[in-house]
This record gives C-alpha cells, sequence and structure tokens, in this order.
C-alpha cells in the first residue's frame, strides 16, 4: 500500500492525533468526593510556593478519568477564582468535554472522543490535559493540550495576575488520577515528551527542572491520605478539607483505564 493510499482511510482525528492507546491498564483514582450534601476536596493552606504563584509563564497537567456512563460527572483543578482546568462527562448529552479558563482571560474547551462507552462496568476513559500560559505582547496565551494535541487555545489581554486563591484539587462527582504542574515556560517538544511520559508511566510526570507540585492518587494504594504528599521537594502538601454535610466517603478505587493515545 502507499502512502497516498494508506492516508485515505484515516479519520481526521487519526490524522491530527497519536494512535489510541492500548490498555486498559489498572490506575487508582480519586473519586466519591462530593454527594448532594457534602463535599471534600484537596487545599494547599499556602498561595505560594504553588502552581501559577508567579506571573507567568506557568503550566499544569492533569489525568482525570470518566466512566461515560448514566451519571454526569466533573472534575476541578483551581487556583482560587484565577486559573481552573476542568473535565466534564454530560451524561445527558454524551459528551466529554475539558475546560480551562483565567480569570482574565477566555473560556477554552474542546470535545473528547470518549471512543466508546467503557467495554464492561469500572472501565475508566483516561483523560490527559496540559495546560500552558505564557506572556505575549502585554498579555498572555492559553494553550489547552489534550492526549497530546494541540486542541485550545486563546491569547487575552491584560497581564495574569496570581491572586490569593490557593490550589485546590477536586475529584468531585468524577475521577481524579494526578496533578502536576510549574512556573516555567515549557516548549511543545516538552509537552509532547510529558504526554509520553505520562502514558508509559501511568502516572503524572515531572517536566525535570520545571517542576513545582505533583500529586499521585496511585502512590497510596485503595487510600485517601491526609494530607496528599507533594511529591516534589520543597512543594507544599495538600490537606483534605470539607465544607457542608454530612460527608460523603472519599475513595481511591483501581479502575481500568484506557487512554486516547
Amino acid at each position: 500500500m502507499t502512502a497516498k493510499r494508506g492516508s485515505q482511510w484515516k479519520s481526521s482525528w487519526r490524522r491530527t492525533g497519536p494512535a489510541l492507546g492500548t490498555g486498559p491498564d489498572p490506575m487508582y483514582f480519586f473519586n466519591t468526593f462530593r454527594d448532594n450534601d457534602g463535599a471534600y476536596r484537596y487545599e494547599q493552606a499556602l498561595t505560594a510556593p504553588s502552581i501559577g504563584s508567579d506571573p507567568v509563564p506557568f503550566w499544569v497537567g492533569t489525568i482525570t478519568g470518566a466512566l461515560c456512563l448514566t451519571t454526569s460527572e466533573s472534575v476541578s483543578v483551581a487556583r482560587g477564582a484565577v486559573w481552573n482546568v476542568d473535565s466534564q462527562w454530560n451524561a445527558t448529552t454524551d459528551v466529554l468535554t475539558a475546560y480551562a479558563s483565567l480569570s482574565v482571560g477566555t473560556l477554552i474547551s474542546t470535545d473528547i472522543p470518549p471512543y466508546n462507552p467503557p467495554l464492561w462496568p469500572f472501565q475508566v476513559r483516561a483523560i490527559v490535559t496540559l495546560l500552558t500560559v505564557q506572556a505575549v505582547a502585554g498579555g498572555f496565551r492559553e494553550t489547552l493540550w489534550v492526549d497530546g494535541n494541540v486542541r485550545a487555545a486563546s491569547v487575552s489581554v491584560g497581564p495574569y495576575a496570581p491572586g490569593l486563591g490557593v490550589l485546590a484539587i477536586d475529584p468531585s462527582f468524577g475521577l481524579l488520577n494526578g496533578v502536576v504542574g510549574g512556573n516555567s515556560l515549557v516548549t511543545d517538544d516538552e509537552v509532547r515528551e510529558w504526554f509520553s511520559a505520562t502514558r508509559a508511566a501511568l502516572a503524572v510526570q515531572e517536566i525535570p527542572g520545571k517542576t513545582t507540585d505533583r500529586f499521585d492518587a496511585g502512590t497510596t494504594p485503595g487510600v485517601v491520605p491526609d494530607p496528599l504528599v507533594n511529591l516534589i521537594g520543597g512543594g507544599q502538601d495538600a490537606p483534605l478539607v470539607a465544607a457542608g454535610g454530612p460527608f460523603p466517603t472519599p475513595l481511591n478505587t483501581l479502575f481500568q483505564a484506557t487512554f486516547g493515545y
């Protein structure tokens, strides 16, 4: 088969993205952190040192997950009201979406191919995202990578302000495996290497010399620790905090996960 013939059957997603990863793979995900009455989340106590605590640039990567069944799911990682990175499964419309926004910027989002609802119960569609924020012409550019490709971007006018918010890791009604990031400019090659390393390790990885925080549910298998230990020396741990009540029982559960790359 010639190269030309070989390209004719490929979908646009296959042309622009890496091949769908093999699997499923066993991974731990925090879940059941919220119900209709109360909620838990992990939250750093201080505004710094932390992801986004300095002027731009900064970057933040996550592995979240969705069961893609009959209940809507959501996960959020945020620095107060300054920035947030979310993933959501809408069970009504069967749409899986990744979001990123900054308080002085623009909401950017992209729908993600769920490929198929899980082939059997408790199989997770792993969603790997990385947001980069860098200064441009008096403002900043935010770029959202999902499963190894740029899926959304925006240029905003006005400087980024770190604000007084603290980093909050909120599995909410969804699944969260890990969070990582730092206050450095990362190159496209470093981002691509990060996606490859993260996929190979089944856990969010550092970008060498450019990482401030790293948290991983897999470091405490089956346990919801308090605090969640920062795997970067000198970074802040994240205590478990509660709001509302009565409270759900947060879990750290082993699922079979399928990647989109």
